[in-house]
């Protein structure tokens, strides 16, 4: 019985450090996304949380690694953002009894906000990993289908292969937003 008791009363333990860690860990993560967003919006931290780190990056060679953001990352960002590639990146650290639970959070700097859908469809042409890139894939083969069905399209003269495929969608709204 003395076996039994021990044994229970030691489970119930685990499962109540296992818990307190699991709410550390959420609770550091939830702070770091806070604190990265706050940062990224230029604003002051929280006051009353027990800041571990918090620092504002640019993407030069020597801080990119300290980021944790991906190449492509800093290259959709610098695409999309067309600003300057900064980061907001926060670190948050909680001590749950002798363990350190550490969380990263890293936010492009800056709104990057455009005005209209025109301005979005540019700004999406414009950028080498979002568009660019796998355009130039799926317009190499609209190319050779264009050389191959040409002398079937012959009779409809007038059709020709557009190679802009953003523009004429341009200013369309969506069908979600059209009903409204």
């Amino acid at each position: 019985m003395l076996l039994l008791t021990t044994l229970l009363l030691s489970l119930w333990m685990a499962v109540d450090y296992l818990a307190r860690s699991r709410m550390a860990a959420m609770e550091a993560a939830q702070l770091s996304r806070r604190w990265a967003f706050v940062d990224a919006q230029g604003g002051d931290l929280p006051s009353g949380d027990d800041v571990q780190s918090i620092q504002r990056l640019t993407a030069l060679p020597f801080q990119v690694a300290e980021t944790g953001v991906s190449r492509q990352g800093r290259q959709l960002a610098s695409d999309w953002l067309a600003l300057p590639a900064s980061w907001s990146v926060v670190q948050a650290r909680a001590q749950v009894a002798g363990a350190g639970i550490v969380r990263h959070t890293a936010l492009a700097g800056g709104s990057g906000a455009v005005a209209d859908a025109v301005a979005t469809q540019l700004r999406l042409g414009q950028s080498a990993l979002a568009w660019q890139n796998v355009a130039s894939v799926s317009l190499a083969r609209a190319r050779q289908a264009d050389l191959a069905l040409r002398p079937l399209d012959r009779p409809w003269a007038g059709r020709k292969l557009d190679p802009d495929w953003l523009m004429p969608w341009a200013g369309l709204p969506a069908a979600s937003r059209a009903d409204r």
